[in-house]
């Protein structure tokens, strides 16, 4: 599968009027892609209005697919994606979002070479868009009622997942409007799914003031969706808003580990901030 006509990955970017970011995450997303290497590259819009369409058409001769027309919600759309994918391994960065070219291209390699995982997940980068600061945020150790629980988290823009698992269980939800993509890797989870941390960063996660995450309709429904999916494994999900921050730091300290990557991150963004242009440009 890793010849160089016969794609290894699919990258799917969905977008709905995103013009101020959309060109950058395209060109992040191509420029990461290692020489010689085929990968798919799918751009699925809902049908701005905003001039993305023709941010789209400057990139569409790299792309192996794009479109344009209103859609069901970001879930569809990367279900529509998945459905239209031909490679053996899948990747979805948002429109907003960026990734390293570094840790894309490591990450590839990996993938590349393994037949037995069906989760690959790396840590990662918020950027803040108001300060331009850049922090380096870290993956957890992967544990399904740890997830359930509240009490793990993998970046989504560092996740790259075996398309034939997406599938079998079950793709992304359209109907889950706030937690698709936490959804789909429980599923994965529940019908076995085998999961590797890998322990270098992918993602740039962009926070913006229009985010999806910022207005507390979506944190409302994010909450509610997540305390379905916890009920699937007779879990109870322990969101801050709603239960003891005791309780909540207590079921995190189970996994040290992690709690010791978070710090030595923390302290590393004290001693050696990161800069946007050395994520994106990093080969070395």
């Amino acid at each position: 599968m890793d010849q160089p006509d016969f794609p290894v990955l699919t990258i799917a970017t969905i977008s709905f009027n995103q013009a101020e970011f959309l060109e950058q995450a395209i060109v992040s997303a191509l420029e990461a892609i290692p020489d010689g290497k085929t990968v798919d590259y799918i751009v699925l819009d809902g049908g701005s209005t905003d001039g993305s369409v023709d941010i789209i058409r400057r990139y569409s001769d790299r792309l192996y697919h794009w479109d344009s027309k209103p859609d069901g919600g970001p879930a569809a759309a990367l279900k529509e994606a998945v459905e239209r994918s031909r490679a053996p391994w899948f990747y979805y960065l948002n429109a907003d979002d960026l990734v390293s070219r570094k840790g894309f291209r490591l990450a590839f390699d990996r993938i590349s070479r393994d037949v037995n995982t069906d989760v690959y997940y790396a840590n990662g980068y918020t950027l803040n868009e108001a300060t331009g600061r850049v922090c380096r945020r870290v993956s957890d150790t992967w544990h399904l009622s740890s997830y359930a629980r509240g009490t793990c988290s993998i970046i989504q823009q560092s996740t790259f997942i075996r398309r034939s698992t997406l599938i079998e269980s079950g793709n992304f939800n359209p109907e889950n409007r706030s937690c698709w993509d936490g959804e789909a890797i429980f599923e994965i989870a529940r019908n076995g799914g085998r999961f590797c941390r890998l322990p270098f960063p992918v993602g740039v996660f962009r926070i913006h003031e229009n985010s999806i995450t910022g207005s507390q309709q979506i944190v409302d429904r994010y909450i509610s969706d997540r305390r379905k999916i916890a009920r699937r494994i007779d879990q109870n999900y322990l969101h801050p808003s709603g239960h003891s921050i005791l309780a909540y730091l207590a079921t995190r300290l189970k996994q040290p580990s992690d709690a010791i990557r978070r710090l030595n991150a923390s302290i590393a963004d004290l001693i050696k901030p990161v800069h946007l242009q050395e994520i994106l440009n990093d080969v070395n």
